[in-house]
């Protein structure tokens, strides 16, 4: 099972974005979790192989991100709730264990929903595009160490710094390009 090197080319691709103030980053577990299920599912083992699914399944990372925002703003209306409880010991704690249970429920809820959803239309396209397309030249497909220098373009844009970008983007492009020809 490929689970720490899809890990480390989640964590490195989205390196660059952090939680910071109201931002809520992509969640890089929800594609990795839906890969993980994908690479057991269809007995997938090797970088060529999880190369294609992989880059499909970065949109899921968006909707993680998505379902936390909704999510903070469920909490946000059950901690006004609890506001608005009044001043009564046993109001406020009924108040605060029914939002705290709302909170948990919902996001489990949800979290599974979308996952599922998520996960079963990323399977069929994947299916699709392995019964459509089965045999695809292997002579160019990247490996692990490929893959995570892609990803790693994440932790260069955290640096911030210019040159840094610039030369490994154009250092990426020249890799690529000798892959190819």
């Amino acid at each position: 099972m490929p689970a720490l090197p899809l890990a480390i080319f989640f964590e490195l691709f989205w390196l660059d974005l952090f939680h910071v103030g109201t931002y809520v980053p992509p969640n890089g577990v929800f594609s990795l979790l839906a890969m993980l299920f994908l690479a057991g599912r269809l007995h997938i083992a090797d970088a060529p192989d999880l190369a294609f699914p992989m880059a499909l399944s970065l949109p899921l990372a968006i909707l993680g991100a998505r379902l936390e925002t909704w999510q903070r703003k469920l909490d946000t209306l059950g901690y006004n709730r609890v506001i608005d409880a009044g001043s009564s010991y046993a109001l406020l704690s009924a108040a605060t264990s029914r939002a705290v249970l709302s909170s948990i429920s919902q996001i489990f809820l949800f979290s599974f929903l979308a996952f599922t959803a998520g996960t079963a239309v990323f399977y069929l396209l994947i299916w699709m595009f392995r019964l459509f397309l089965p045999d695809l030249p292997a002579s160019s497909a990247p490996t692990w160490p490929v893959l995570w220098l892609i990803a790693s373009g994440g932790g260069i844009l955290a640096l911030r710094i210019r040159w840094a970008f610039a030369t490994f983007w154009a250092g990426l492009a020249i890799l690529l390009a000798s892959l190819f020809i």
